[in-house]
This record gives structure tokens, sequence and C-alpha cells, in this order.
């Protein structure tokens, strides 16, 4: 009886230390719970995304589209006054980033796996994603897998916003 106890007391602590599954988000759907701290200090939580417009960007600068999606996003961004930005690293440390915006002349701040946990999708995570959000409500949805493109981008925007 005690080694079934120390059984399953074990297999408790190691469920509970492994990492959730990313949460899957579709449009239409509520913009999760999200707590990030950006590289220039703005707290960004859902509450503060949920006011107007919004794009998030899940990043991972190992993809290989990764340069392509945020040059789009910060072009896309200073033509689209009004929307608020939120860019969030899921795999570099903050040196890596830095040293990236530099060579590219971004601008956007950023947040960093060090300071982060959004949607349950967890550091490391080989994995991009980017909502277009309205009022806290997500109207579309583009991973890794889909290339997307500024104009694309520019015209959800425009369209929907």
């Amino acid at each position: 009886m005690k080694k079934l106890l120390t059984f399953i007391l074990l297999t408790a602590m190691l469920v509970s230390c492994m990492d959730r599954p990313a949460q899957k988000v579709h449009p239409g759907d509520p913009l999760p719970d999200m707590d990030v701290t950006l590289s220039d200090g703005t707290a960004v939580t859902r509450d503060s995304l949920i006011q107007g417009e919004s794009l998030i960007a899940i990043f991972n600068l190992q993809e290989p589209d990764c340069g392509d999606y945020l040059s789009a996003i910060h072009d896309v961004v200073n033509k689209c006054r009004g929307l608020s930005v939120c860019l969030v690293n899921i795999a570099e440390p903050e040196s890596v980033i830095q040293e990236y915006w530099r060579m590219h002349n971004f601008t956007l701040p950023y947040a960093t796996p060090e300071n982060l946990r959004v949607f349950g999708i967890n550091p490391g995570a080989s994995r991009q994603l980017f909502l277009l959000c309205r009022w806290g409500i997500i109207f579309n949805v583009w991973d890794s897998r889909h290339r997307l493109t500024e104009n694309e981008l520019l015209e959800n925007i425009q369209s929907n916003l």
C-alpha cells in the first residue's frame, strides 16, 4: 500500500511539472488571458488589448520566414495608426532579440521568454502565431504554416477593423 501511495504521489508530481499543450485559438473566440512585459517596460494584459484593435504576433526567430513576418508587421504598424501591437518571442534570449532588432532597425517593443506565458505556448516552442483582434474577439489567426504577407495583413486589418 505504501508503494502504491508513493507511486501515485510521484506520478502526480511528474504530471504537474509537465508543460501543458498550447491553447488553440480560433476566429470568434475571446482573446485568452495573457500577461507580458514588453522590452520598454509596458505591461500588456488581455484587458489592455480589448480596448480596440490589436495584433498579437508570437514569433520565433528560428522559423525560416520570421524576418519577413516581422518586417511586414513593422511596416503595417506604421500604416495603421491606433492598432495596438504585442510582439512576443517564444524562443530566444533578450540579447539575441536586441541584436536582431538593431540589425533590422526595428523599433517596436517585444516580450521575451524570461517574462511571459502566453496562451499556454511554452518558451522554446517552435511555433509562430498571429492574431488579429477587435474588442477582445479574435477574428483572424495565422500560424507558421501560412505565409502571411504584408498586403494580406494590411487588407485584413483594413477590412475588419
